[in-house]
């Protein structure tokens, strides 16, 4: 008996159980699921294309589309460089979603326009309102990534790779090979004399980074940028960006050399780099190198607001693990 009330109700009509099966089958069977997902994959790929395109900026809407850009397709702020082949796969997801739609459920989506668009209308703002939860949601944790500058994970994003050893000449005209650097920290970047967008900010922010440092660990810490233009970096060149970013030897060196052997470093550095046939100017990758006392990178970092106070602590960290392992070396030699 109880079993037929849940099937039934007394009058012989449908249950609760039935009737919600029932709606169920028929949103899914007739137009109300491909308005629904038509309706919210616009919505979404209206996004995507905002996201996209958009000038980004550093607050708000702006704000987001960067930290969007460079979560998911390696943007690069300062030169506004991306991968633009993820950009096309992102935003061929939702292009292809709409072609099944219109595929399998054509017939339904035709009969319910023909008979009332009143009918389109509930799961068409449904489709939207849930598209827009989900964008909420992204600005929500951007805004808040925007207040709150995340603690440096010293260990989590540590590493040991081994750096390439090199043997290169600076702006002064002095060989400068990296293994003569064992046991200090050494700070690596990639620049050219002649670039005037990103190449100073990495030299500048390097720059604060250094003297940000307590007096006591500045001299333990060397920066070196490698030439990302060998055949056109002259020492004079070199000598007159040094000298314009107030970065004179030996704290810094400018380094250069037979371009096969700086485009090696640069190759087993992974810094990406090719010549913009529009602008003539060198796109690139902004990376810091963060190289140990024991000659390994520790940390690989970009330029970026975020990874500028990462960038001050990972210096800070390597300078004092140098100076205490020096401290450690003088008391077993004096015993």
């Amino acid at each position: 008996m109880n079993k037929a009330r849940n099937k039934e109700t007394g009058d012989g009509s449908p249950g609760s159980a039935e009737r919600l099966i029932g709606r169920i089958s028929e949103f899914f069977a007739g137009a109300g699921f491909p308005v629904f997902a038509v309706a919210g994959t616009v919505f979404y790929l209206a996004f995507l294309l905002a996201a996209v395109f958009w000038p980004s900026g550093e607050s708000g809407w702006g704000y987001f589309v960067r930290e969007f850009r460079e979560w998911c397709f390696d943007y690069d702020a300062s030169t506004g460089a991306m991968q633009w082949s993820w950009v096309w796969i992102m935003l061929t997801q939702p292009v292809l979603l709409l072609g099944i739609v219109l595929v399998f459920w054509w017939r339904p989506l035709v009969d319910t326009c023909t008979a009332t668009k009143r009918a389109l209308a509930a799961p068409a703002l449904a489709g939207m309102g849930f598209a827009a939860a989900v964008t909420a949601v992204l600005l929500v944790l951007a805004w808040e990534g925007d207040e709150e500058v995340l603690a440096f994970p010293a260990e989590r994003i540590r590493t040991a790779l081994p750096a390439p050893d090199f043997s290169l000449t600076n702006q002064e005209g002095d060989t400068v090979r990296l293994d003569d650097f064992r046991g200090e920290v050494v700070l690596v970047t990639a620049i050219y004399s002649t670039c005037g967008t990103a190449c100073p900010m990495l030299a500048v922010q390097a720059k604060r980074s250094m003297e940000a440092l307590p007096e006591h660990l500045r001299n333990r810490v060397t920066l070196m940028a490698i030439s990302l233009d060998p055949e056109g970096d002259t020492r004079e060149n070199r000598l007159a960006a040094a000298e314009a970013y107030g970065l004179p030897a030996p704290a810094f060196h400018f380094l250069n050399g037979d371009p096969d052997e700086v485009n090696a470093v640069l190759d087993r550095l992974q810094v990406t780099r090719f010549p913009n046939q529009r602008t003539g100017e060198i796109d690139h990758a902004n990376l810091y190198f963060l190289i140990d006392a024991d000659g390994t990178i520790a940390y690989r970092l970009n330029l970026s607001d975020r990874h500028e106070a990462w960038l001050e602590e990972g210096l800070r960290l390597l300078a004092e693990e140098s100076l205490s392992r020096e401290a450690v070396a003088g008391l077993i030699d004096g015993d």
